[in-house]
């Protein structure tokens, strides 16, 4: 008797979960523009994290996210990478703004963004010449600079573990002019990548 009652309470709680399950997804399902901007209650609404595969680079990479509501965010991105090769010097640097809609909320699932990328380029370059004033070896040094910005979209998918994040996406910069220091102007042009990024939830 108290195997039956066992089974009927779980097949019940079964039955239960997958109604409440639907029902969330049918909520979730469009896009409700009349409330898309408007601030709501989010369970964890800030988070930290990294590009991943930068960091297996050498360069440096922090984004700052904040939740909105359930499904829209706003964040901030920088990364920074250089090289010193003794006579040259070269570091180039990203800053992007951006916004995200997630399509499930806070769950694991899709979520699109676009944001606008800052693009900056620094090198120096040593070079050694004799001077024949002074009959003696000098050193020279140029410097330059350059910067670009363009519009940025990815799309991806994120996984979510309690506090913890880790995200697949595909990414397309689609940059202006390259204006260097010096005057002269060169088009960029559109890149595109795979990113990976991992972060934590407050």
């Amino acid at each position: 008797m108290l195997k039956k009652i066992l089974c009927a309470l779980l097949v019940s709680g079964l039955l239960l979960s997958s109604s409440a399950l639907a029902k969330s997804k049918k909520a979730d399902k469009g896009i409700n523009f009349d409330t898309l901007f408007t601030p709501g209650p989010v369970k964890q609404q800030t988070s930290v994290g990294t590009r991943a595969l930068f960091l297996t680079s050498g360069a440096m990479s922090v984004r700052g996210e904040y939740r909105l509501n359930k499904h829209l965010s706003a964040g901030f991105d920088y990364w920074s990478w250089g090289i010193d090769a003794g006579s040259s010097k070269f570091s180039i640097t990203g800053m992007q703004p951006f916004a995200r809609y997630y399509l499930s909320g806070e769950h694991d699932g899709w979520y699109g963004g676009a944001g606008l990328e800052i693009v900056t380029f620094e090198y120096t370059t040593t070079s050694l010449y004799y001077d024949y004033t002074t009959r003696s070896y000098r050193n020279t040094s140029s410097k330059g600079s350059a910067s670009a910005t363009g519009i940025a979209l990815e799309g991806g998918y994120q996984w979510r573990w309690k506090n913890f994040y880790n995200e697949a996406n595909y990414q397309l910069w689609m940059m202006g002019a390259l204006e260097s220091s010096d005057g002269n102007s060169v088009s960029a042009g559109s890149m595109a990548g795979i990113g990976y990024n991992i972060g934590y939830y407050f």
